[in-house]
């Protein structure tokens, strides 16, 4: 089952470099702890329409954040993927609470506009899989 989610204020946009993408994922402190909720493994797909913002650095745009809980997967680990306008997370649910955990913990009640964290992949990494995608999630208000 896909649920539709309506994310106030979340924009995702990129840089234009193709072989290590930065992404930026950015909206309110109420706005991304709202958005833990997508990767709480409590819905199968969760699709999220995005607000474009402009950024000088991450110029391009992404339309739809989509979140697959597929506890088929024999990974503990969350594969990240850029596909055309959209970003897509995906694992099983135990590897997607570690984002959800991350985005309310970071994000609580005393966080300031520019507060942020990096997701990247590197050997022994615990979170993600191997990607070149480098993420940035961050409060912008």
């Amino acid at each position: 089952m896909t649920t539709n989610v309506l994310q106030d204020g979340i924009s995702v946009s990129r840089n234009i470099n193709a072989t290590n993408p930065e992404v930026e994922i950015s909206g309110s402190r109420d706005a991304l702890v709202r958005l833990a909720s997508a990767f709480d493994g409590t819905r199968n797909v969760v699709s999220i329409p995005l607000a474009e913002r402009q950024s000088k650095f991450y110029p391009k745009a992404l339309e739809l954040l989509v979140v697959v809980c597929d506890e088929s997967r024999s990974s503990d680990l969350v594969n990240v993927q850029m596909i055309e306008s959209r970003i897509e997370f995906s694992g099983a649910k135990s590897a997607l609470l570690m984002i959800c955990d991350s985005l309310v913990n970071v994000f609580e009640a005393s966080c300031e506009a520019g507060e942020h964290f990096h997701l990247d992949y590197y050997p022994g990494n615990q979170v993600l899989e191997e990607t070149p995608i480098s993420l940035i999630f961050m409060c912008s208000e």
